[in-house]
């Protein structure tokens, strides 16, 4: 989480430079920030991202760059992505504050565990890519879609059963069990 006035956009620019990083994105609403980073990694790598990170926050890292843990992945089928053809949606909501309730809203991300229409549904609104990430009681969620963030909102709340998915789902959300999909996760805003 991010905390002070530091300018963000200085995060991005400096993770640029670094000649082995692919792609630097940097995601923010309010205190909360989410950064993605792809690359090939090697120890020293690590530690420059570290060393720019705290340079421009004032803040060690090391463990946010460490605990962010993978819950769910959408299967992408074999076709071939061209990513500018999708927009890149990250929102994030909190978790009730329960090691128990965590433990379990985990494994209903399994991919064992997830009803099929939910990944239909997925599929038929044309989310191409889907992860969702932990940090401690923070759920990330990130989409590529060709689809608008507001008209995203509205197809998806009737799809089947995604009513009794996201009431079933929101027993682990701070959130209203009433909710639509779109009006319980904070939009968060790409940084330049």
């Amino acid at each position: 989480m991010y905390k002070g006035n530091t300018d963000l956009n200085e995060i991005s620019i400096r993770l640029k430079q670094i000649p082995i990083l692919t792609d630097v994105e940097l995601y923010q609403n309010g205190t909360i920030c989410f950064l993605v980073i792809r690359g090939k990694f090697q120890k020293e790598i690590d530690i420059e991202i570290e060393q720019v990170i705290d340079s421009i926050t004032g803040d060690y890292r090391n463990k946010t760059l460490k605990n962010l843990e993978l819950i769910f992945k959408k299967n992408i089928a074999n076709k071939p992505q061209i990513k500018n053809e999708f927009q890149r949606i990250v929102v994030t909501l909190e978790l009730e504050n329960d090691p128990k309730l965590r433990s379990e809203y985990i494994e209903i991300h399994h991919p064992a565990n997830i009803w099929l229409e939910i990944i239909s549904n997925m599929n038929f609104i044309g989310i191409e890519d889907m992860e969702l990430y932990l940090y401690k009681y923070r759920a990330f969620l990130l989409m590529d879609t060709k689809i608008d963030f507001d008209k995203l909102g509205k197809i998806w709340a009737d799809l089947p059963r995604e009513k009794e998915w996201q009431k079933y789902v929101s027993k682990f959300q701070k959130v209203n069990s009433n909710d639509k999909t779109i009006d319980k996760w904070i939009r968060m805003q790409r940084l330049k």
